[in-house]
């Protein structure tokens, strides 16, 4: 399973398939107002390619399938009791983030997951997000499991058409100040020690 990962910052019973996916959408497509190329970039990027190569939602419900139905396993992930399943896209362009999208997703996820043979699970709608909206959760997670901001998130709004961070997720109402995760410490630190070496007298 390419650039995917089984998180386990997650509620007990639940697991994560989330679809990592690098490229970037071209411009034409994004800013030109032209609908169609648009919608082909997005199918192309994270539905399907032309020769027929599975993207995005159809690689999350091929994994599904393949671990649940198929009994794939997964090395060193116990995927006894689990009863819930979060698909999840993440995209490197803040395309991730734009409206409609997750619904259009979604939409495509439920064509192709065999939900009868995976009637004991629950599985949600596919939720979509840019890397940068991802990056700035996670320093959530040391309070709040990621599958409570999931739910929140659907809770808030089940359509899922706004982007992710505009839905008031009520999953935070609780969290005084968002603390940024361990990785932005630590590279701020680094570049205070490295603008210290170069520039000692400044």
């Amino acid at each position: 399973m390419t650039k995917r990962a089984t998180a386990s910052f997650c509620a007990k019973g639940t697991r994560f398939f989330i679809e990592f996916k690098g490229s970037m959408f071209r411009a034409d497509a994004k800013w030109s107002g032209d609908t169609a190329l648009l919608e082909r970039e997005i199918r192309t990027k994270l539905v399907v390619e032309d020769d027929g190569d599975r993207k995005g939602v159809r690689q999350l419900a091929n994994a599904i399938s393949e671990v649940f139905e198929q009994k794939r396993a997964l090395i060193g992930v116990d995927l006894g009791g689990i009863s819930k399943i979060y698909p999840v896209v993440v995209t490197y362009d803040e395309i991730g983030d734009a409206w409609f999208l997750a619904t259009y997703l979604n939409e495509e996820f439920k064509k192709v997951l065999n939900r009868k043979k995976l009637r004991r699970l629950k599985i949600t709608p596919t939720f979509s997000m840019s890397a940068d909206q991802l990056e700035g959760l996670a320093g959530t997670f040391k309070s709040i499991a990621f599958s409570d901001i999931l739910d929140g998130r659907y809770k808030q709004e089940p359509s899922l058409k706004m982007p992710f961070g505009l839905s008031n997720n009520p999953a935070f109402k609780d969290l005084k100040k968002l603390e940024p995760p361990a990785t932005v410490d630590e590279g701020a630190a680094e570049l205070i020690r490295e603008a210290t070496r170069f520039f000692p007298n400044e």
